[in-house]
């Protein structure tokens, strides 16, 4: 917050930009004008992904339900488990094939592509893993949460 106080050219500034780093203020000389322009400066931050939005008219659309049920079943296809465990039998045959000398150059860049693929999964599972923990912990609390609010009360 910036405090002008009336009749004066100087003015206070709180430290709200260290709260706010996007926002700044250029005070203007008085050089053109009879009292001194201040210019509030915001730059656009970058607020993540748009949320997903459904409409109600979706649930009224005769092939909605359809579309549901054709998404479901090739995600369940799809998983990431049965990807992984794909990738892992794959890995394993082409790493026996290294250990018996018999692997070519092309196996051995696809075993780092594997490699690459089944780090990439590992690491989704992980984001959904820490999100489904904050979940639970903004639904139930620790025991620290319960502790506290037993000494509060």
């Amino acid at each position: 917050m910036i405090t002008v106080p009336k009749g004066s050219h100087n003015h206070q500034e709180t430290n709200w930009i260290a709260v706010d780093p996007t926002r700044r203020v250029t005070a203007l000389n008085r050089l053109w004008s009879d009292h001194n322009p201040i210019l509030f400066h915001c730059y656009k931050s970058d607020f993540g992904p748009t949320p997903f939005k459904i409409y109600h008219s979706w649930f009224i659309r005769p092939d909605f339900d359809d579309l549901i049920k054709l998404e479901l079943a090739n995600l369940d296809q799809n998983s990431d488990g049965s990807k992984k465990k794909e990738l892992a039998t794959h890995l394993t045959e082409i790493e026996g094939k290294i250990e018996n000398g018999t692997a070519s150059l092309d196996e051995r860049d696809c075993r780092v592509k594997i490699l690459l693929e089944v780090a990439n999964l590992e690491s989704l599972e992980a984001m959904d893993t820490v999100q489904k923990v904050r979940i639970k912990w903004d639904i139930e609390g620790d025991e620290r949460t319960k502790f506290f609010h037993s000494l509060v009360k």
